[in-house]
């Protein structure tokens, strides 16, 4: 599945992809000075809302309206998302 990001001045919207469907979608608050680790726990707490594995999530896309610069924060936090999955199934962790 693949994370997507379309951020804009106020307000980002989060889809998730499963091929061509959209299997979920959020809308948060955006906030520049968010950190990739905020917002990957955010959105790591919005996917096991939904019973998605993190395991599941393979990618990321962003778009913006606004300032693109507010875009990679979100990729990278997705690819945290990925990194903390795999290091927590390496040490044996049966979180979902």
């Amino acid at each position: 599945m693949i994370l997507v990001f379309d951020v804009g001045n106020t307000e980002t919207t989060i889809g998730l992809f499963d091929g061509r469907t959209l299997a979920a979608h959020w809308r948060v608050m955006t906030d520049a000075a968010r950190t990739p680790d905020e917002i990957g726990l955010e959105l790591s707490g919005l996917l096991r809302a939904r019973d998605v594995a993190l395991s599941s999530v393979t990618g990321a896309r962003g778009s913006s309206t606004s300032t693109m610069s507010r875009a990679p924060g979100c990729r990278r936090a997705a690819v945290w998302i990925v990194a903390s999955d795999r290091a927590a199934r390496s040490a044996g962790s049966t979180n979902p």
